[in-house]
C-alpha cells in the first residue's frame, strides 16, 4: 500500500496536482485476454522523463472523479503508446504476456528495484552489473 501511495503522490506530483494535466491513453482493444476493456490509464513523465502511468479506476477510487478523455492534454492509443516507449517498456515489463500498461501502472506489478532489473536481464539474456556498489 505504502509504495502504491508514494506512485500515487509521483505522479500527481508530475501532473502538477492535476490530472488533467496528463494525456490519457485508451484501451481499445485488448490483446492480452481481458474480456472486458479496461477504462484507461492517465500518463506523465517526471523530470527524467521517465513515464508515470496510473490508471482511471486509481483516480476514480482516490478521488471520486472518474477521468475523461476529453478533459486530458491529449489522447494516444494503447498501440501509439506502446510503439513510442517501445524501448522503455521492454526494460520495464518482465512479463510479455501481461498488459504493460497495468504492469507499470501505479497500482500494478512494476517496482522500479534492483531484483527486477535483474529478472529482465535474464530474461533479455545480458548480464547486469549490481547497482549501488559491489
Amino acid at each position: 500500500m505504502n509504495e502504491q501511495v508514494n506512485k500515487l503522490y509521483r505522479f500527481l506530483n508530475a501532473a502538477k496536482g492535476n490530472w488533467r494535466n496528463s494525456i490519457f491513453i485508451t484501451c481499445d482493444d485488448c490483446t492480452y485476454g481481458e474480456e472486458t476493456l479496461c477504462p484507461g490509464y492517465l500518463f506523465i513523465a517526471d523530470a527524467d522523463g521517465q513515464p508515470i502511468l496510473i490508471s482511471v479506476e486509481t483516480i476514480h477510487k482516490a478521488s471520486g472523479v472518474y477521468p475523461e478523455k476529453e478533459e486530458c492534454q491529449a489522447r494516444l492509443s494503447r498501440q501509439q503508446f506502446q510503439t513510442a516507449y517501445s524501448q522503455w517498456l521492454d526494460w520495464s515489463v518482465e512479463d510479455l504476456y501481461q498488459c504493460p500498461l497495468r504492469m507499470t501502472s501505479v497500482n500494478g506489478t512494476y517496482s522500479n528495484n534492483t531484483d527486477r532489473l535483474r529478472r529482465v536481464c535474464k530474461r533479455r539474456g545480458v548480464y547486469c552489473e549490481k547497482e549501488n556498489g559491489p
